[in-house]
């Protein structure tokens, strides 16, 4: 079955950034402002159950659990008003969003209202995992700065450097793809693949770097469209 493959930690972030985007919309309720830790404990409260499908992903949320979560960011707040006035910083978080909205179906039952959000997927093999897209390819999930701006993934980043470190050595200092392996304890092939990426266009270095690639453009798909470049 192709649901018990899927990565997840990717099934943990999308249900996060589909809870906190809820928690905005629907109660202007800023859990990402009370950091990694309390954040999450807050949205597992509101979290009654998940269901995952091949072209659904389904949250049921326990509304009742808002109330805590309100008078929580509200002691955030004061909280951060008197760190402020001493001159101390507030925690920087990265918090996962989704761009999709979506269907929301309000629910009465005997333990309270619930709240159900279902949003439409499909399932796709990325990098050797298997991770869940919008129907028409696009990412379901992006992640941004408390401020609302994209972060760049580390491991692409790291292979970008690699790309351009190794290529000066290659180019200027005329060292061999055999030299850059044993220096750094990996395979001539490995080399190969990734210094391509240094002679990517610089509109996708640039995307890379800065967070704005899309997330469903992975690291052996640089490679391949490097090197056939």
């Amino acid at each position: 079955c192709p649901i018990k493959n899927l990565n997840a930690q990717h099934i943990d972030d999308l249900v996060r950034a589909l809870v906190l985007d809820h928690a905005r919309r629907a109660h202007r309720l800023d859990l990402a402002a009370l950091g990694p830790t309390a954040r999450d404990h807050h949205v597992r409260a509101l979290v009654e159950a998940v269901e995952v499908d091949a072209d659904r992903l389904v949250l049921v949320l326990d509304e009742s659990a808002v109330h805590d979560a309100v008078d929580a960011v509200r002691e955030m707040r004061r909280a951060a008003g008197s760190r402020t006035a001493s001159g101390s910083k507030q925690h920087e978080d990265t918090v996962p969003t989704c761009p999709f909205q979506p269907r929301i179906q309000a629910i009465d039952t005997p333990g309270g209202p619930r709240t159900k959000l279902v949003l439409d997927v499909q399932l796709k093999r990325l990098d050797g995992r298997r991770v869940l897209l919008a129907p028409d390819g696009r990412d379901l999930l992006s992640t941004v700065t408390s401020d609302g701006e994209p972060v760049p993934r580390p491991h692409l980043v790291r292979a970008l450097a690699q790309a351009h470190r190794w290529r000066e050595r290659l180019v200027r200092l005329g060292h061999s793809v055999e030299d850059i392996a044993r220096d750094e304890g990996i395979t001539a092939a490995r080399v190969s693949h990734i210094v391509p990426l240094a002679y990517l266009p610089p509109e996708t270095t640039r995307a890379a770097l800065t967070g704005t690639l899309p997330e469903s453009v992975t690291l052996g798909e640089l490679m391949t469209t490097a090197a056939s470049g």
